[in-house]
Formats: structure tokens, sequence, C-alpha cells
């Protein structure tokens, strides 16, 4: 029988985007178990990869752009989702090049930041997002 608290957590990062006016992009989840709420994208570290290539990867993968992170996280978060214990990692940045074109998503948006509804947003992207 096995009990989420003694399970390691998997390592997820985010990355908190923001445009040349301070908004914040937000995707909306289209499957899983936060089917439906919006969160600050991102995806699964891989084994061998640091945080910010893992971040890195994922954005281009599931937004088709290239991103320059800062190299610290600005905040961590864990906590179960679904099944599983996951640490969310989020690192500030912007889109360098690219037009977002959503592949694991169902909706984006660039949202003030003192505006985003933290109810919209998954548990653990509310938990970064107050940390900001």
């Amino acid at each position: 029988m096995s009990d989420l608290a003694d399970s390691s957590p998997l390592i997820v990062v985010a990355a908190a985007l923001q445009n040349d006016q301070g908004d914040v992009l937000i995707c909306k989840k289209d499957k899983g178990p936060l089917k439906g709420l919006w969160e600050l994208p991102g995806g699964k570290v891989e084994a061998g990869e640091t945080l910010v290539d893992a971040l890195k990867r994922e954005l281009l993968e599931e937004l088709c752009v290239a991103v320059e992170l800062e190299p610290e996280a600005f905040a961590e978060a864990t906590g179960s989702v679904g099944d599983r214990l996951i640490k969310l990692i989020g690192f500030r940045g912007r889109i360098a090049s690219g037009q977002v074109d959503l592949v694991e998503h169902s909706q984006s948006q660039w949202v003030p930041l003192d505006t985003i509804d933290l109810k919209i947003l998954g548990p653990l992207d509310q938990e970064l997002v107050k940390k900001w």
C-alpha cells in the first residue's frame, strides 16, 4: 500500500512569462486531473535535465516559443494532484521568439497579474502566483 507522504514528489517546472505590458501568460488544461483549470505553462523535468533546460524544452514543445528565463526559481509549491505528489517550481521569464501556438492546452491568455482570479488556477499554480 503506497502513501503519498512516503513517495518522492514528481518535479514539475512552470513559467511565469510576462509580456512588455507586464501581463502574465496563463493556459487552460484540456486533460488530466486539472482539466478545465488554468495554469502557468510548463511540465515535467526529465532525467539529466536542469530545471531551466526542462522548462525551455517544455515551452518549445507545448507553446512553440523560445524563452528567456531567470536562472533562479522565484517560488515552489508541493502538494497532491490527482494521485501524484508534485513539487512545482516557478521561474520568471519572457518569450524571446515565436508566437504562442497551443499544442497541449485549449486556450491561453495574457492577464494582468493583479487581476488573476486564483480560483481558476490549479492549486499549486495558485501558490506560485501568491508568492509572486
